[in-house]
């Protein structure tokens, strides 16, 4: 690392204190970090932040605390270290760990304050050990360190969108959409019935069939499906469970949930020189939460949700995948549609056109029309699957449905 070091400008730290005073994140930080008693810190809360910011700025979005440490105390320049309060450390291999040491601390202090989870990370313990330490865990702790987690997570993500604030106010409508995607750990997995839990023991496998939960998860007995009556005939002797093969669990790791939104109403957003539109609402990320992969994809939607109308944000169209549909009406639809949110889901292909008739109405992936509605409309979204028709053919078809439906209904009046 000292064969490839180079000092960092004086501007850059400058122009990443201003950014980390103007944040308004060491506030945050302070109110649920507190200091413990004895020989007082030599690096604040600010100085780490700091550097934490010169370490993305220089790896492209990466924190590596080795990184961070050799920046602060290395890189930058004696003025700038006594402008942050950085003591001086020697330049050699004793002096490099004494000062990640205190990087180390800072950085894990500030990261076991927001961590809602009973289990301690880089160590592998035994179930029993796992049980007694969830069972013995303080409830209204664990809980607020949710809450820290949230506020610090919004707290970015409401950073990252703050210069679009005008483009989201504009739009009459913003509509959202919720999905979750895996993210691998450094973890290794280990078998999920076996005797010890991997050293992330908070994350799981994940499969890309079905729900994405690990298909070896013990099914609860609320979940379990009721067992068909027993005949007269001898019983039969239980048969042993099918073993899942490591090769269909695709990763460990988290699902991770995520709100974004975008302008729903132009498609386009470069420029004909290929340049960004400043007028038009790129994709972004406006929640998130993580979880164990395929687990309470519910949960986390309605949680996202609720802690964004407390954010100010308006509810819409709610476009999700089946993970969120196929959920307990009182777990998933009711609360969205309580908030006011108007849900947007996919039809399976053999679910598309014409579903059902009743007293002269026809049901159209969703929605009642009137019979007269012509085949093309009819067929519109079958035939777009079937690359008979165009996206934008498509949106024109769909736009015409309703259109069809209310002169016929005009007319018979």
């Amino acid at each position: 690392m000292r064969a490839e070091r180079t000092f960092v400008d004086d501007d850059a730290v400058t122009a990443a204190i201003e950014e980390v005073d103007n944040s308004g994140l060491v506030t945050l930080l302070e109110e649920f970090v507190h200091l413990p008693r004895g020989r007082r810190r030599t690096l604040h809360l600010r100085s780490l932040l700091i550097g934490l910011h010169l370490c993305t700025q220089a790896t492209g979005g990466k924190i590596v605390l080795e990184r961070v440490t050799d920046i602060l105390y290395f890189r930058t320049t004696p003025r700038m270290r006594a402008l942050l309060d950085i003591p001086e450390y020697p330049d050699h291999d004793q002096g490099f760990e004494a000062a990640y040491a205190v990087v180390r601390r800072l950085f894990h202090a500030m990261k076991d304050a927001m961590n809602p989870s009973p289990l301690p990370c880089n160590k592998n313990l035994s179930r029993a050990e796992a049980r007694e330490l969830t069972a013995n865990a303080a409830p209204d702790d664990l809980a607020e360190r949710e809450q820290r987690l949230a506020l610090f997570t919004e707290f970015i993500l409401d950073a990252s969108v703050r210069p679009l604030h005008s483009l989201l106010s504009e739009l009459a409508e913003v509509s959202l959409g919720v999905d979750a995607t895996p993210v691998r750990t450094f973890s290794r997995g280990r078998r999920t019935n076996g005797p010890e839990l991997a050293t992330d023991p908070d994350a799981g496998w994940y499969a890309r069939e079905g729900d994405d939960r690990d298909p070896d998860t013990p099914v609860s007995g609320a979940l379990r499906p009721p067992s068909p009556p027993a005949k007269k005939s001898r019983a039969k002797a239980p048969q042993r469970q099918k073993k899942t093969s490591l090769k269909k669990k695709y990763l460990f790791g988290y699902d991770a949930h995520l709100i974004v939104t975008r302008d729903a109403q132009h498609d386009v957003v470069l420029l004909d020189d290929g340049t960004p539109n400043p007028d038009v609402l790129p994709v972004l990320v406006l929640g998130a939460a993580l979880d164990k992969p395929g687990h309470r994809p519910a949960y986390n939607g309605v949680k996202i949700l609720n802690r964004m109308q407390d954010r100010g944000y308006e509810p819409g169209f709610l476009a999700g995948d089946r993970a969120y549909n196929n959920s307990e009406p009182d777990e998933w639809q009711l609360p969205i549609r309580a908030m006011g949110y108007k849900p947007v889901y996919d039809y399976r292909a053999d679910q598309l056109g014409k579903q059902a008739e009743t007293d002269g109405a026809i049901l159209v992936e969703g929605r009642w029309y009137c019979p007269s509605m012509p085949e093309p409309l009819i067929n519109s979204t079958i035939d777009l699957h079937a690359e008979r028709i165009d996206q934008e053919t498509w949106i024109r078809l769909i736009g015409a449905r309703p259109e069809t439906g209310a002169k016929h209904w005009q007319a018979l009046e």
